[in-house]
């Protein structure tokens, strides 16, 4: 009986180790996993932010585009306003002075 009480109390002993060394692999796994995410974390945020800069980029080429073709044409239809205003000119002083009774025809 005392064989067997002792071979018990041995397998016991064993099942213990092994629960140990079982929780010892969970918190290992764990603590592997944290720090695996804890990388991927950085990770991401530094794709993310280069991401963001290289839309950033594309946006501000964008709008500098955009600015670009709005003075262009803000430039083509002043243009466009002074010719006219100098088509114009003369044959708007001579009416308005004719309206005065400035001028004779």
């Amino acid at each position: 009986m005392e064989a067997e009480l002792k071979r018990l109390l041995a397998i016991e002993e064993e099942a213990e180790r092994l629960v140990a060394d079982a929780e010892e692999d969970q918190r290992n796994v764990v603590a592997a996993a944290r720090t695996e995410a804890q990388e991927l974390e950085r990770s991401f945020a530094q794709d993310a932010e280069l991401i963001r800069d290289r839309h950033m980029q594309k946006a501000e080429a964008k709008a500098t585009q955009a600015i670009t073709e709005l003075r262009r044409h803000y430039e083509e239809r002043d243009a466009q306003l002074r010719a006219a205003a100098e088509t114009y000119q003369d044959a708007a002083l001579h009416q308005a002075l004719r309206l005065f009774g400035v001028a004779g025809d």
